[in-house]
């Protein structure tokens, strides 16, 4: 439900008003509701008030698109969060293929998710599959090419290189 609902006259006055001022509205407004509060006139009135009632109804609006979009981020980030979490060990996994997979631009997608978990998307999904990496030689797997190759890298050479990088 809206917090501020506008008549029909409400859109006519507020028409009327905005084609009359134009860009100079916030400066008119304030100048007409000093001259009619000194007039009590009635008419004036109603145009403060349906102008008010427009603002008011204007932030409102704005104040529930934000909330909506805010949302969508979020559902959209825990769709990503989710396929990073069940796919980290293919090697196909990637920016690219979650973008193209949730219809979204990747540079969308890289902002989105940097913006709201701190790290980069590649760099999450490198430390995913190191830590993954970690607890297969933890349970005794000793072949590099096999922890690669479970962990999501198909070539031992780069995965070596990148745990080095990672581990030390």
């Amino acid at each position: 439900k809206r917090k501020y609902e506008l008549s029909k006259e409400d859109y006519k006055v507020i028409d009327a008003f905005y084609k009359q001022y134009g860009n100079n509205s916030g400066a008119a407004l304030s100048v007409l509701a000093q001259y009619y509060q000194s007039t009590n006139d009635d008419i004036a009135n109603k145009v403060v008030d349906a102008i008010t009632n427009y603002d008011k109804a204007i932030a409102a609006f704005a104040e529930e698109t934000r909330k909506v979009q805010t949302l969508q981020k979020n559902v959209l980030l825990h769709k990503i969060l989710e396929m990073l979490d069940q796919q980290y060990r293919n090697p196909e996994l990637s920016l690219s293929q979650i973008a193209k997979e949730l219809s979204y631009n990747e540079k969308y997608i890289s902002h989105l998710f940097k913006s709201h978990m701190g790290v980069g998307l590649s760099e999450y999904l490198r430390t995913l599959r190191i830590k993954y990496a970690i607890s297969l030689l933890d349970y005794g797997i000793d072949s590099i090419k096999n922890v690669a190759l479970l962990s999501g890298y198909t070539d031992p050479l780069y995965f070596s290189a990148v745990f080095k990088k990672e581990v030390g």
